[in-house]
């Protein structure tokens, strides 16, 4: 290493100038090819983190961000949502809904009508017991026993 001041040679591991008596200045030599490769690391390690950043950040933000680009998409989504909804509160009250109607078909005398009624009902839920035991009865009122012998072992089997 050179002195600063005097430019005489410091040995290694002195403080002071042997020549001049100066403190010695620790600077590191400078070579330029180290410096740019590690302005180049440095560059690629940025780039690498704030890419990071934009993908979290677009993540972060994509739902929000889609509702606003695709609105017709949210709307649909929803009105998709509701038709199921719909659809299955539907298929649940209809059996219900048959069984109020076949009651008034049996009070007005109607028992075929009735009686057709529930079977069409009890295919689309044979295991609603309610269903079978209305049907049993309406058959058995109607004289036809076999036929409600028929409905009742459904429930058994």
């Amino acid at each position: 290493m050179k002195c600063t001041n005097c430019g005489a040679d410091i040995p290694e591991g002195h403080m002071y100038c042997d020549a001049c008596g100066r403190e010695v200045h620790m600077v590191p030599e400078f070579e330029p090819e180290i410096e740019n490769e590690i302005h180049r690391s440095l560059r690629g390690v940025g780039k690498h983190i704030s890419g990071k950043e934009e993908e979290h950040t677009r993540k972060k933000g994509s739902l929000r961000l889609q509702i606003k680009e695709h609105p017709l998409r949210l709307l649909m989504s929803v009105v998709v949502l509701v038709m199921i909804v719909f659809t299955i509160w539907f298929e649940k009250t209809s059996s219900e809904r048959d069984l109020k109607r076949a009651e008034t078909l049996r009070t007005e005398g109607r028992l075929k009508e009735s009686i057709a009624l529930l079977k069409k009902t009890m295919e689309k839920e044979p295991t609603n017991a309610t269903v079978i035991l209305t049907l049993a009865s309406d058959q058995r009122e109607a004289s036809d026993d076999t036929g409600a012998l028929v409905t009742l072992d459904k429930i058994i089997n």
